[in-house]
């Protein structure tokens, strides 16, 4: 053989690839005929499913693919055609061809040779992808119309896992029916809730739903009278890893399309439509008492020894109080053993330190005294002068990928996911920076002025009202411990951010 090369079949879908489909076997095929006619050994041929033309250079085959490119002993690929290789849907998709132009390799298929160092073959590879980019659109929009047209029609645009569980769709006969025992377990939802007799999430919890808002939102479909209404179309799909297929955004309709559907209602019309004037006003009422100031003073402030944040839990039944859970025990978690200490008690016990220890000057200066000898200055600016070099690094980098991109080496998503992460690293060092500089500025703090503008703004802290209490610790503590029900330790956050633990023991505290 005159060459060696790698084969590489590619699929959209994972459909395509079932047993029975041809398109593998087909594309398999050709590249047996490409690599004869060119004579062409072929060393391995690799297999790419459930990838669309526009992200064949996501995926981590191509990936490795590029790496065996660029082995001397490899002189090119073979596929079935350049669409199997790259579908651009925007011209930085025509940077994959700059693999093959910086490493002298070759591109075959049936139909020829593509050399894209040589004129020719630069022209014949732009041409043809392009041409592949244009078919791609065209069966996109002629895709989306059919569906929409399929819509208009009252039929099913998309699979039955699209569907509510309840109902089903045959593409066959074109005819819609219901399901049971989900019809049945629906239509017995609408009639508990009619009745006015149990709430939504005592109606899920009664028929076996996982959750109040799963019910609540198959209540407001109004597929249940046989309208099937969309309220959203779609847009461009989801950025994914390894270049597989993903779903597509939902973009909001300028208005609803509501299309009548050839099937029995399953409740009448004056049913559904006081059904949902009861769940308007169940979704009034939850937003009201979401919108009204939470008991719970300490909520948002306290972590567990364990490191997991409390999360708070309202009980207005008789014999029954408000609590603090540790996170670890939520949504029936193993836990960490931590008790669950009441809500009266736990605030009454802050409320109480806050005004025994911020209010005295004496106090809070020696805390800040302690803080400020503690704050190991000459650690701090090595930190300080690390995370510069850092940010300037980065910097560097920003400027590199910025030229690369202008370049063409790199497509848009690589480009972005680059952008991504150099944006991630900075924002993390410049957060680190900003908390050295203000710990080293602490510890140059006058130590009475501070603690006399700290105990002025607590001074009349346990008189104040629940809001303005809430407002007061947000903006002065960051975090208050608690261990075995009691407060352990309380770290305040000072004019300069500069943080400091006041350790608290003994009972009742």
């Amino acid at each position: 053989m005159k060459y060696r090369g790698i084969g590489l079949r590619r699929l959209s879908t994972e459909e395509q690839a079932a047993d029975g489909r041809a398109g593998l076997l087909r594309q398999h095929e050709e590249i047996r005929l490409a690599a004869r006619k060119h004579d062409v050994d072929l060393v391995r041929i690799i297999d790419i499913v459930d990838v669309s033309g526009t992200q064949v250079s996501e995926t981590p085959e191509f990936q490795q693919l590029v790496l065996e490119l660029r082995e001397p002993g490899i002189h090119g690929l073979v596929v079935a055609a350049i669409d199997r290789l790259v579908r651009p849907d925007d011209f930085t998709a025509f940077s994959i061809f700059q693999i093959f132009l910086k490493n002298r390799k070759l591109i075959w298929t049936p139909s020829g040779e593509i050399d894209v160092a040589e004129d020719a073959g630069f022209m014949q590879a732009m041409m043809q992808g392009l041409m592949a980019g244009l078919d791609r659109r065209k069966i996109l929009r002629n895709t989306q119309l059919a569906k929409e047209e399929n819509r208009k029609r009252g039929r099913c645009a998309n699979a039955t896992i699209t569907l509510p569980q309840g109902v089903d769709f045959d593409f066959k006969t074109g005819r819609w029916s219901w399901v049971e025992p989900e019809a049945g377990r629906l239509k017995e939802a609408f009639a508990l809730l009619l009745s006015r007799t149990m709430t939504v999430r005592a109606i899920a919890r009664r028929l076996g739903y996982p959750c109040e808002r799963t019910l609540y939102n198959k209540l407001r479909n109004p597929i249940w009278i046989g309208i099937r209404e969309y309220r959203h179309k779609r847009g461009e799909k989801y950025p994914t890893r390894n270049g597989r297929q993903s779903d597509r955004r939902k973009v909001l309709r300028d208005e609803p399309l509501r299309v009548p559907i050839e099937i029995e209602p399953l409740i009448s019309v004056v049913e559904f439509e006081h059904a949902q004037e009861i769940l308007a006003g169940v979704r009034h009422q939850w937003n009201k008492s979401r919108q009204a100031e939470s008991r719970f003073e300490s909520s948002g402030l306290i972590y567990c020894i364990c490191g997991e944040p409390f999360y708070s839990k309202g009980d207005r039944r008789r014999g029954k109080h408000d609590f603090y859970y540790c996170r670890s025990q939520h949504r029936g978690g193993r836990g960490c053993g931590a008790t669950k200490p009441k809500r009266e008690q736990l605030d009454h016990t802050l409320t109480a330190f806050v005004a025994e220890t911020f209010t005295k000057p004496k106090t809070l200066r020696a805390l800040i005294d302690s803080a400020s000898q503690a704050a190991g200055t000459e650690r701090i600016k090595a930190e300080i002068g690390a995370a510069g070099r850092e940010l300037d690094r980065l910097r560097i980098e920003k400027q590199r990928l910025l030229s690369q991109s202008v370049k063409g080496f790199f497509s848009e998503s690589e480009i972005e996911r680059e952008a991504r992460r150099i944006e991630i690293e900075k924002q993390a060092i410049s957060s680190r920076l900003r908390g050295a500089e203000q710990t080293l500025a602490a510890s140059a703090l006058d130590g009475r002025a501070v603690a006399a503008a700290i105990a002025s703004v607590f001074g009349e802290f346990e008189f104040l009202s629940l809001s303005d209490r809430k407002r007061i610790l947000g903006r002065y503590v960051s975090k208050i411990q608690v261990s075995k029900g009691q407060i352990s330790q309380v770290t305040i956050k000072l004019p300069a951010a500069v943080a400091i633990n006041r350790i608290r023991t003994g009972t009742g505290s």
